[in-house]
Formats: structure tokens, sequence, C-alpha cells
């Protein structure tokens, strides 16, 4: 078996839900995990764990590309304050 870790992007991921979810996922230690988050947001949530922090946002299609394309992210997972509050 290889060590190689499969690279996951978080859109997001800094907020309550995304950082409980990375949490667990670090402790799983199969993922190089990403977390994409705009300048202003705070991720000190994530502070002390084994990920990754882009800045910038969604909306910036070439530096979104860049990432996943050198990264060779195939996993996206979007953390949305409206899908989150849905029960």
């Amino acid at each position: 078996m290889t060590d190689h870790k499969i690279p996951i992007l978080f859109i997001g991921g800094a907020g309550f839900m995304g950082s409980s979810i990375i949490r667990k996922l670090v402790i799983i230690n199969r993922y190089d995990i990403h977390v994409l988050e705009p300048e202003f947001a705070n991720v000190q949530r994530l502070e002390g764990q084994d990920v990754i922090i882009h800045r910038g946002r969604l909306s910036d299609y070439d530096k979104l590309n860049i990432l996943l394309v050198n990264k060779k992210i195939e996993i996206v997972e979007e953390k949305n304050k409206a899908t989150d509050s849905k029960s």
C-alpha cells in the first residue's frame, strides 16, 4: 500500500460544519486537505490542523482552476450556510 494521500478541496471549510468535518479527516490521515477561504474569513478553527489554506474567491475561475490542476484535486466539498441549516 502506498502513502499517497487523496487531495481534497473544501470551499468554506473554516466554518463550524466544515472545520468539524476537516478535523475528522485529518485524524484519518488519508487526505491532502486544501481549504479555499476569502481574505477576510476567520480561519481560527483550523489552526493547528494539517491543512493548506488558500485565500481567494470562488468566482476567481483562473485561480481556482490553477489550484485544482496543480494540486491534482478531484474531490471538492462545499460547505454552504444555506444547505447546512436545512434538516
